[in-house]
């Protein structure tokens, strides 16, 4: 898909990035409400979450290289791009809910008392 309107180009490339980092307060925020959570266990979950995500960044990107060279045309090239970041956004959807669910149902008996 091509456009020779710049507008749409950008307008296109805003939506992309915004949808694709919208998730990220929630990935971010997940591990540290998990249960027996320390500060030095959040280091290593974020050490190895950005360590393995650029590995496999990196990968990815070299076949989206390769598809660009080998077919001739970028634009499958980009399009693969494009649906591997969009996983991202795509599997945000199957985090887990956390969060203190009996501070939860106490917060809403206490309010039910009064």
């Amino acid at each position: 898909m091509t456009t020779s309107n710049a507008s749409v180009a950008y307008g296109a490339a805003f939506m992309a990035g915004f949808f694709m980092f919208a998730p990220m307060t929630a990935l971010i925020t997940l591990p540290q409400e998990l249960p027996n959570m320390t500060p030095a266990r959040i280091t290593v979950v974020f050490g190895m979450f950005w360590s393995i995500s650029y590995m496999v960044e990196t990968v990815l990107m070299y076949l989206a290289g390769w598809i660009a060279d080998s077919s001739g045309n970028i634009a499958i090239a980009a399009s693969f791009a494009v649906l591997c970041s969009s996983t991202f956004f795509l599997a945000s959807f199957f985090l887990p809910e956390t969060g203190n669910k009996s501070h939860d149902s106490n917060v809403k008996l206490s309010t039910t008392k009064a």
